[in-house]
């Protein structure tokens, strides 16, 4: 039985070449920071509930070896996101979660951010954890931002609440203005600098090509000259003065000619005055 070839996802690669020119100039609205061993599927939600709203969210679905510290990829997501939601899970609050490093990474790209990290509490878990927790330590390092609060016991089985997601929006939507409004300064000043730089380069490029074209005029001229001062030379040795001055008056500019012409007449009439009286 034969298998039928697969065709390649044309619009599939558009669309992640899309996102990716997207992600590089607008960024994220929104990073998701979670524990992938209980909160996949409440980070997924979010995540979902955000988009609906034209929220553009960043949610790293991978698990990284533990004690590894933030690669390249993640640290450049928190620097082009807005504001960091972390949801504070039972196991976020180990040791081994990855929570704590990314609050202390965002806080680190991010210096002004203390007021766009937004904790979500799964029931009580941030409430009761103790100062010694590295997610209590992390968030007590940047100012202890006030968390939402999930009151269900099982909430990580369940999407957001609507209580979370209000609280959510209502906190992104000035942020997300002045993202937009930092943003639209920023893609203006990379256009004008385009432009400015295109039009220096336009102006290099047609100054590259006024000399080059008066340069090839030069060598027209130089060989014009050439040719007819041997052709001069050749008139005058053989003692055509008239043909020699005229084809030099003819090389020459115009303002020139009338010197050389007068300085060959001389010559010439010295030239015949010499004769005669040798003659004689």
């Amino acid at each position: 039985m034969k298998k039928k070839a697969r065709l390649p996802q044309r619009g599939v690669s558009r669309r992640s070449r899309f996102a990716a020119i997207t992600d590089f100039l607008f960024g994220y609205d929104v990073f998701i920071s979670y524990s992938r061993r209980d909160a996949s599927d409440y980070a997924r939600s979010l995540q979902q509930a955000l988009e609906a709203r034209d929220y553009r969210c960043f949610i790293d679905k991978r698990e990284l070896p533990v004690g590894s510290p933030l690669d390249s990829s993640l640290l450049r997501a928190l620097s082009r996101s807005s504001p960091l939601v972390v949801v504070g899970s039972p196991v976020s609050l180990g040791a081994k979660s990855y929570v704590p490093k990314e609050i202390r990474g965002f806080a680190q790209v991010k210096p002004e951010s203390r007021r766009k990290i937004v904790p979500i509490s799964i029931g009580d878990t941030l409430d009761t954890a103790g100062p010694e927790c590295e997610l209590r330590k992390a968030l007590s390092e940047v100012g202890n931002p006030t968390w939402e609060t999930e009151p269900a016991w099982n909430a990580l089985a369940q999407p957001p609440s609507e209580r979370v997601r209000k609280a959510l929006l209502d906190s992104f939507d000035f942020t997300r203005r002045n993202t937009w409004r930092l943003r639209a300064i920023s893609v203006t000043g990379v256009v004008l600098a385009v432009l400015l730089l295109a039009a220096i380069y336009a102006g290099i490029l047609a100054m590259q090509q006024r000399n080059f074209a008066q340069s090839q005029e030069f060598k027209a001229i130089n060989q014009t000259l050439k040719t007819t001062l041997e052709l001069v030379t050749r008139f005058w040795n053989d003692g055509d003065v008239p043909q020699a001055v005229a084809g030099l008056s003819r090389a020459l500019p115009s303002h020139d000619r009338s010197k050389i012409i007068q300085e060959r007449r001389r010559r010439s009439e010295r030239r015949m005055s010499c004769s005669d009286e040798s003659s004689t």
